[in-house]
């Protein structure tokens, strides 16, 4: 088994690479150029693919260091429903046919939103 740590770096790997193929994908929705379009739209659905695998293995693997097994904090179901909600982000990006503001905030505002609840331990008590 990995230490803390270890999963913690790539849990944050994950993090940068989801939002690196979160940005590829919107600038494969607001471009016109079909070339651009066909290899980014390949390059950044791998990159998100990969990411929210890596996410979900080390995010388990640190509750299994902080030794959370049953009864899951508040803190871990809001990263997994933020989880969930950016794994279905690149199909609203697909079905729009010009992604509106919203949806370009949407995926750094959630990122936040994680971040802060596992930071503070949202629902934990003290």
């Amino acid at each position: 088994m990995l230490s803390h740590a270890t999963y913690k770096v790539i849990h944050l790997l994950g993090i940068f690479l989801l939002f690196s193929g979160l940005g590829g994908l919107w600038a494969v929705a607001v471009s016109s150029s079909e070339s651009f379009r066909t290899t980014t739209r390949r390059l950044a659905i791998a990159a998100h693919g990969a990411a929210m695998l890596l996410i979900l293995v080390a995010g388990f693997g640190m509750m299994a260091r902080l030794q959370i097994s049953h009864s899951w904090p508040m803190w871990i179901w809001i990263k997994l429903v933020i989880w969930v909600m950016l794994a279905g982000y690149p199909v609203l990006l697909k079905r729009q046919q010009k992604p509106s503001g919203f949806l370009f905030f949407l995926a750094p505002i959630l990122g936040a939103i994680a971040a802060y609840a596992a930071l503070f331990h949202l629902g934990q008590t003290p």
